[in-house]
């Protein structure tokens, strides 16, 4: 080991023949910046106290039962502890100079000012066993991660904290409380917040904390249990980004204060019928399948803005619209993505406009004919999967082709295919009368699905 004092970087990983209890034999490596041990014999960090150098740790999965010798190391700025499933106790720490810590999968049930440093400033405690939770006296914090924390009773104990107070940190810019029962609210103003994550978190119930965070951008609301959306709108000059799939949303008009708005998901949203009110000025993703959304944004704002609005990406699959006049209107400068499966869609030719779109499904529509979408010259992804097409001409002009999808397009005969452009990588046939008898251009991969 003497050879090795000039080491700085050191990385010891799953060696299973490594019988290596404690860390004596790294004591005189005084220029090593970065340790990372994943070896399950590790108990004891002893001798790692005389490495001053170090910057960054990492002992995921190992049998470490306390962290005393990591008090002194006053370089030591990372610290990776996840899955020590033996280390009950992290109280050394707070003498450290530690910034950015990751104690997820471990079973600490205390996190606060009695075993984290005050200079944390990103925090992950993912999938642990969390009791009490007080993070006011981290003034740095800019990053925290409780998410997965299930283990953790729906109604807490007496003396115990589920909540995390967001006005309490001024610098928290990225909150994630996904799928836990940690709940999160506001007694002070933040305005470095940007994110949110509280997917699935069983503890949110409404959103006042919006009131005092001002200057967010993106939030996950996926799974809640909110039916309305409310908010002073003044709140929101920022937001850029809502997820709402897969929640209990019924009414989302607050958000037609939101100009600032890019990107809507209400995925298998079911109350969620109407979103007339969503703005559209700088929308570029609207994801909206599998919901029961039934009114569009007014045509109005596609016949005046056509060309301006940014639109990029459009899934409608699967949702209860019925008037499909909309698509007469989409903006043709933008639009390279269009998603309207299972929609009463007869015409290609309202969305031949459509000129740079390279992603298109009208599967399960009531498409006869394609005739139009020899315009769409930059098409590479296409997807007509049950429908009763019975010619594939028009496909000749899109030189760009890659994907094809025909399953169960029955009325398709053999000699259609000699219309398909040689460009195309993957086609996929299932029940179609033509798949046995089909024989392709080299380089085209035909899957039978």
């Amino acid at each position: 080991m003497m050879k090795l004092k000039m080491l700085q970087k050191l990385s010891l990983c799953g060696n299973k023949s490594l019988n290596m209890k404690d860390c004596m034999c790294l004591s005189e490596l005084c220029r090593l910046k970065t340790l990372v041990l994943k070896i399950n014999s590790l108990e004891s960090l002893d001798g790692i106290q005389n490495c001053y150098a170090l910057e960054a740790i990492c002992i995921d999965r190992t049998n470490v039962k306390t962290l005393e010798s990591l008090s002194g190391l006053s370089k030591l700025t990372q610290l990776s502890i996840v899955s020590c499933k033996k280390l009950h106790s992290i109280e050394p720490l707070v003498k450290t100079n530690i910034t950015n810590l990751d104690c997820s999968q471990t079973a600490l049930g205390t996190l606060g000012a009695n075993n984290l440093p005050a200079s944390l400033i990103k925090l992950r405690a993912d999938i642990c066993q969390i009791r009490d939770l007080n993070i006011q006296s981290m003034p740095h914090l800019s990053f925290l991660s409780i998410q997965s924390t299930s283990r953790i009773a729906t109604t807490p104990n007496a003396g115990h904290k589920y909540q995390v107070d967001v006005g309490t940190c001024p610098m928290l810019t990225q909150i994630l409380l996904g799928d836990t029962n940690v709940s999160v609210l506001c007694t002070g103003r933040n305005e470095s917040l940007r994110m949110m994550h509280l997917n699935y978190n069983r503890r949110v119930r409404e959103l006042n904390i919006l009131y005092h965070t001002p200057n967010v951008e993106e939030i996950f609301m996926c799974g809640l249990a909110i039916e309305r959306l409310q908010f002073n709108p003044q709140t929101f000059e920022t937001l850029t980004r809502i997820h709402l799939d897969e929640s209990i949303i019924s009414d989302i008009g607050a958000l037609r204060h939101c100009k600032t708005l890019e990107y809507f998901s209400a995925r298998s949203c079911k109350n969620l019928t109407d979103i007339s009110n969503l703005p559209m000025a700088r929308m570029r993703q609207l994801y909206i399948q599998l919901s029961n959304v039934e009114i569009l944004p007014s045509i109005e704002i596609f016949k005046t803005e056509t060309e301006a609005l940014p639109l990029l990406e459009l899934n409608m699959d699967d949702t209860c619209i019925k008037d499909m006049s909309i698509v007469n209107f989409l903006p043709y400068g933008n639009l390279i993505n269009l998603s309207m499966s299972h929609l009463p869609f007869q015409d290609v030719g309202h969305i031949s406009h459509l000129t740079n779109l390279k992603y298109l499904n009208l599967s399960w529509t009531s498409i006869r004919s394609i005739d139009g979408i020899q315009n769409l010259t930059s098409l590479s992804v296409l997807n007509i999967d049950h429908t009763e097409i019975e010619t594939l001409q028009p496909l000749a002009t899109c030189s760009e082709l890659i994907e094809l999808y025909l399953r169960y397009c029955i009325r398709i005969g053999t000699g259609e295919f000699q219309h398909i452009p040689k460009s195309l990588q993957m086609l996929y046939l299932e029940a179609s009368h033509a798949n046995k008898n089909f024989v392709h251009t080299e380089g085209t991969i035909i899957a039978y699905l």
